[in-house]
């Protein structure tokens, strides 16, 4: 009997260890319907989807604009819901043109269309578009400013497909943000379409003229920008909470 308890005993520590090495080792996430997966690392986790939806229906509520959906969003295992750093995720079915054409359509002011967007960003501003024409993605770096909190710095990459652009909206405080970005350039080297999925350049040419790509560029603007208001609000509802906490014990004494 206590031979079988012993075995029980070490089966459940065999167990539990493999389960928290499990843990730390992270997790692939895959869509098999877009054809795509990357790599989150050591401690990180998926926000539930019912999250993301309930802060982006406060961000429209504040803001008034219009709502934004995102697929997909991770954090840090022991940090709590938007708590820097964080990434968000967008999906979108397209057709790729060519780097030329992508080039036309992302060259616009978009400080000017962001600005038009929302009053919380006006002092938002972003640095001209890159494109990665070896890895097939198209990079853009965003940092507003944070009453009593600082500068938040977004990272944007959009990974171009045969059939679908996928973007990973990357967000940090500026004095974090040298420790993080080994970390976010590591999930983007991970990140693959599965074969027959991947950007063909020479059949991207046939999709010149459909200004499809309008859309993404336009989209991963305002995705990108209201993923930099999320974290905003959540910071202000959280100090907002502490001040009141403060207030409250200072009356008590």
């Amino acid at each position: 009997m206590y031979k079988k308890l012993f075995l029980i005993i070490i089966t459940a520590f065999v167990f539990l260890g493999y389960a928290n090495f499990a843990v730390a080792q992270g997790f692939t996430y895959s869509d098999s319907i877009d054809h795509y997966s990357f790599d989150l690392p050591d401690g990180w986790r998926e926000i539930p989807k019912s999250v993301i939806d309930q802060f982006v229906d406060e961000v429209v509520e504040q803001t008034g604009d219009q709502r934004i959906e995102y697929d997909a969003g991770f954090q840090l295992i022991d940090g709590e819901y938007f708590q820097y750093p964080y990434i968000l995720m967008q999906e979108y079915t397209v057709n790729s043109p060519s780097y030329d054409e992508i080039e036309k359509i992302l060259n616009r002011d978009t400080d000017k269309e962001m600005e038009e967007y929302s009053e919380l960003v006006r002092n938002a501003s972003f640095d001209e578009p890159f494109i990665d024409k070896e890895r097939n993605i198209v990079f853009m770096n965003a940092e507003i400013g944070v009453t009593d909190f600082g500068i938040v710095k977004g990272l944007f990459a959009i990974f171009l497909g045969s059939q679908h652009t996928t973007r990973l909206y990357f967000y940090v405080l500026e004095s974090e943000y040298s420790h993080w970005f080994p970390i976010f350039s590591s999930i983007i080297d991970s990140f693959s379409y599965d074969a027959g999925y991947e950007y063909d350049e020479i059949e991207a040419e046939k999709n010149n003229s459909k200004g499809i790509f309008d859309g993404v560029a336009e989209e991963t603007l305002i995705g990108g920008i209201v993923g930099l208001i999320l974290g905003m609000l959540i910071l202000f509802f959280r100090s907002k909470k502490k001040n009141k906490i403060d207030n409250q014990n200072v009356v008590e004494k």
